[in-house]
């Protein structure tokens, strides 16, 4: 292989890039994505710098496995401070270490990027051998693949990589006419209750807009982008990874296409937002913010007006995030497994690593059965 490595997308025509991409991986991989978050938020001073493995025939990308040398553990969802904390209390290097993962996403899909035409596992773990050498040369603590295919994690397990399960909530389209189908899921006291949440809006006097692509305007993005600091600065929720000039980049080009936004409107006055993103009939709940804290909007835009659109627009899943809150489960979503590997070079700390994952996992899939035996959906009839 003609492995190069690249300190950053711009590097590469978009084109090339977006041809290793097939119609239903994340879009969170696509060229447009990971430049706009490069230019301004996986970026040394915030704890990240690309070093993208790429994969070429001539001058021609075949494949790649993006990575990100990480100083701090801030935006992965992955949560490994626990591991940190062990590190250092024996005196154990953490930092600094390569990350497969596209910046501050929790999406589950392929790390690996290959064209058409080429043996994946044979890739995977050729590029993955590169990723390790390339890791101890310069001194890092270990390589990890978060949110990666379940069959990447299969096969690196299989070459010794340390495994870990999580999951995420994910809403499934069982085939719903509309809303009021699928609310007829729900036992009669929390069908009541979420319909009680629904009039708020109305209460409120408030309707909600949907947006997509060329009908967000400047003015949406920035009421968006408003909204998102706020709920970063009242609950800590994303930390505001992602800094205006990568929302002017995202918005301001084509992976605008991607993008749903679910206005709540006062006449002309935007109260409130969520901010998604659809592809391959997947819709991806990212941020969502307010000017005001009103009783059930966060529910509304961030429950059931995706939910709606994927019904109408007869898109597959809605996927809520990473967090799991009760709050999600009690709204007809279901947990997703999710699965990350880990080479951490140090055999000390990957030996007592190895021993907590045992339990670990066990604890997670107990959670994840807990979770669909209290699921408030009924069986189809």
């Amino acid at each position: 292989m003609d492995v190069r490595v690249i300190d950053g997308v711009a590097r590469v025509e978009a084109e090339q890039w977006d041809r290793l991409l097939g119609p239903e991986d994340s879009p969170f991989n696509e060229h447009a994505f990971l430049l706009a978050a490069e230019r301004a938020s996986a970026v040394p001073e915030q704890g990240a710098q690309a070093m993208h493995l790429t994969v070429w025939e001539g001058e021609v990308l075949v494949g790649a496995l993006p990575l990100y040398l990480k100083a701090d553990g801030r935006g992965e969802f992955i949560y490994d401070y626990h591991w940190y904390g062990f590190a250092r209390r024996h005196g154990i290097r953490y930092y600094p270490k390569a990350l497969a993962m596209s910046p501050y996403s929790p999406v589950a899909g392929p790390r690996l990027l290959l064209a058409p035409g080429y043996e994946r596992r044979a890739a995977l773990l050729a590029l993955t051998e590169v990723a390790e050498a390339l890791g101890r040369e310069q001194g890092l603590t270990g390589v990890h693949l978060l949110f990666c295919a379940e069959d990447e994690a299969d096969a690196l397990e299989e070459q010794g990589w340390l495994r870990r399960l999580t999951y995420q909530p994910r809403w499934e389209n069982a085939d719903y006419e509309d809303f009021a189908d699928f609310l007829a899921r729900f036992r009669h006291k929390d069908r009541v209750k979420i319909k009680r949440q629904r009039r708020k809006l109305e209460e409120h006097g408030l309707e909600v807009v949907r947006l997509r692509g060329e009908e967000i305007g400047e003015r949406d993005w920035r009421a968006m982008h408003a909204f998102y600091q706020r709920t970063c600065l009242l609950y800590g929720t994303g930390s505001d990874y992602l800094k205006p000039a990568t929302w002017e980049s995202l918005f301001g080009g084509a992976w605008k296409e991607r993008v749903v936004l679910f206005q709540a409107k006062r006449g002309d006055e935007v109260l409130g937002c969520s901010f998604c993103v659809e592809k391959g009939g997947s819709l991806y709940g990212r941020y969502w913010g307010s000017a005001a804290d009103l009783d059930s909007l966060y529910f509304n835009l961030a429950f059931y007006e995706p939910i709606r659109a994927a019904i109408e627009e007869g898109w597959r899943y809605v996927y809520a995030g990473f967090g799991n809150s009760s709050t999600k489960y009690r709204r007809g979503l279901d947990p997703c497994p999710t699965h990350s590997v880990h080479r951490l070079f140090d055999e000390d700390l990957s030996r007592a690593i190895r021993a907590h994952l045992e339990e670990d996992r066990r604890e997670t899939e107990e959670s994840i059965g807990a979770q669909r035996e209290r699921s408030k959906l009924k069986p189809r009839e």
